[in-house]
């Protein structure tokens, strides 16, 4: 039997070709409404007639809380056929007997220009429900034009080095009389700013802390070079083991110009064309995401 487009993009997706003929593509359009509308899907199921009790094969079933939306889809693409009056009209005869609510036709190909005008009496003729029409087919490189395909973000920022920064205390009078008894003002001395004290040798802040709460900003130098005073009340500096009282601690914090780039993209090649006739709804699902879609036992899953 000849393979029409849509079996062999099925085939090139999953690896195998489906049984009956015209599976292909009522389980690709299961598949993409599965990923369009994140819904609970069904495919090749079937249902009995309220009123005739005949059952019936249906393509695919949309399950949204307790409404339900019969699709039908057909591939002419093989004969080059549009959808006609006719097999929109057996679509709304199905949907008259049977516990839907509305219906979803499907085409690989096109529609007539009176199945067009069949499917919109549907919107308005209160006897019937509603159908709402689909073009969903292979895509081309013509349905790609005009798209995003990629964003390019570029961040710059301005980050605060702290570990190149100068800091100095300001001290108390206490603090300047106990470094002169001691014979350390006006000497140079190397230490490693880490914790802050109080006046019984408990840690009540740290470098880290004072630069996360209170970060360096306010006050900007050509170079971008922050200036300001960290304030620690009735705080503490230990040198050798003992303990100088301060006011806080000043300081001048370099600025580094960084950047970075932000790529966003979809993964992988655009498969399939999805358009609703109505034109809310335009959109390429590329083979990575179809390759996503699990059929088993009459049910889509991802």
């Amino acid at each position: 039997m000849a393979k029409s487009p849509i079996d062999e993009l099925f085939f090139e997706l999953y690896g195998y070709y489906p049984n009956k003929a015209g599976q292909s593509f009522e389980m690709i359009v299961a598949a993409t409404f599965k990923l369009l509308l994140d819904k609970d899907i069904d495919y090749d199921k079937n249902l009995r007639g309220e009123f005739s009790e005949t059952v019936y094969q249906l393509d695919g079933v949309v399950n949204y809380n307790s409404e339900k939306s019969m699709i039908e889809a057909k591939d002419y693409s093989l004969y080059e056929r549009k959808v006609g009056r006719s097999d929109i009209q057996k679509l709304q005869g199905a949907l008259s007997d049977l516990p839907v609510d509305k219906g979803i036709f499907a085409s690989a190909t096109d529609y007539t220009k009176p199945a067009l005008k069949y499917a919109d009496s549907s919107l308005i003729n209160p006897l019937q429900k509603q159908i709402e029409l689909f073009h969903i087919r292979p895509s081309t490189e013509e349905d790609e034009k005009g798209r995003i395909k990629k964003i390019i973000v570029n961040i710059s920022m301005h980050v605060a080095d702290y570990q190149n920064g100068k800091y100095q205390f300001v001290w108390t009078k206490e603090g300047c009389e106990a470094l002169e008894k001691d014979g350390i003002a006006g000497k140079q001395i190397t230490m490693r700013i880490e914790d802050f004290y109080d006046k019984d040798g408990n840690v009540i802040s740290n470098l880290h802390e004072l630069t996360s709460k209170y970060p360096p900003g306010t006050t900007w130098e050509a170079g971008y070079i922050a200036k300001g005073t960290w304030i620690l009340k009735d705080g503490y500096f230990k040198h050798e083991g003992k303990l100088y009282a301060i006011r806080g601690l000043q300081y001048e914090v370099p600025y580094l110009l960084t950047t970075q780039q932000l790529i966003i993209e979809g993964g992988g090649t655009p498969k399939i064309y999805i358009k609703s006739e109505s034109g809310t709804i335009d959109k390429l699902i590329t083979d990575k995401d179809l390759k996503k879609v699990k059929f088993k036992d009459g049910k889509i899953g991802i």
